[in-house]
């Protein structure tokens, strides 16, 4: 039998959105607004971005709200969502690369809040910090506006260290800003004190280290996993960020009627969705992205 080839273009799918596991914690209050604004428009605009795991399960790579939002009982409450799927074995599909967080603090209560977690920051230049980040056992590397640098190292495996990551973040207060930094490239301390005249309000830059697929992907496959889904651990909020080289699919406004029908099967609410998309005329922008409203 010859394989089915897939037309170009993004792949869109209708999906249980059950079967989708959160990687990463976020912030869950900006649900309720979300819902107000999808249900008033009655469309789904901007699909999540996900990637197949095993058993017939997705693990989110962007759009933890929605996929909230659709989710719980007390907002859409719906059974299906439309999500672009991507192939997360093939660098040319989507990449994972990794935010820094900026954040205002003052740094000794901060530096004392991570000592009482016994998170040991220690003090090092700049140069060493570059090199650090880009280590499997670096937590993550602090940059103070006033020049003060340090690093943080664990010696446990990967989980663990997933765990201390997220003391490391939960020591924040206040307003997070999220931005990028390449320790690859050159121009090392140029970049930092960029980043600190782009956000003039924040007095610390946390990097942290690249992450693999293959790692959420370890932490999806627990979380989906019934008898260790308490125990397992979440990626910190705002660190993974997954860019969709291939083209992401925006604007696409599906009606959220088809999504929420209940005497629809998801096998129809497919065929809706090929009808749908049948009848669009995306453009593909450079970036590249796929506009379905034009």
């Amino acid at each position: 039998m010859s394989k089915k080839v897939r037309e170009p273009g993004p792949e869109l799918k209708i999906v249980p959105v059950e079967d989708i596991v959160i990687h990463e914690h976020f912030d869950k209050t900006r649900s309720p607004r979300l819902a107000k604004i999808i249900e008033e428009a009655g469309v789904l605009q901007d699909p999540p971005i996900v990637a197949r795991l095993a058993e017939g399960k997705y693990v989110h790579l962007d759009g933890a709200n929605r996929i909230t939002v659709f989710r719980e009982e007390d907002l859409l409450n719906c059974q299906h969502i439309l999500v672009q799927i991507v192939d997360y074995s093939n660098p040319e599909s989507v990449k994972l690369d990794t935010w820094c967080h900026l954040t205002h603090q003052d740094k000794d209560p901060f530096l004392s809040r991570l000592r009482s977690k016994d998170i040991e920051p220690l003090p090092m230049d700049c140069d060493a910090a570059r090199a650090l980040v880009s280590e499997e056992e670096v937590l993550c590397c602090l940059f103070f506006r006033d020049g003060d640098v340090f690093g943080v190292r664990s010696d446990g495996d990967f989980e663990s260290r997933v765990e201390l990551l997220n003391e490391v973040v939960s020591t924040y207060e206040g307003k997070i800003e999220r931005d990028s930094l390449e320790p690859e490239k050159g121009e090392w301390e140029r970049q930092i004190n960029s980043l600190f005249e782009k956000h003039d309000d924040c007095n610390i830059i946390v990097a942290f280290p690249r992450f693999t697929p293959k790692q959420v992907v370890q932490i999806a496959t627990r979380l989906a996993t019934g008898e260790t889904r308490e125990n397992a651990v979440k990626m910190p909020p705002g660190v993974t960020r997954h860019i969709v080289v291939e083209g992401r699919a925006l604007r696409i406004n599906f009606p959220l009627s088809v999504l929420k029908a209940e005497g629809m099967s998801l096998e129809t609410k497919n065929e809706v969705l090929k009808e749908f998309l049948r009848k669009k005329k995306p453009r593909r922008y450079e970036e590249p992205t796929f506009m379905y409203d034009e």
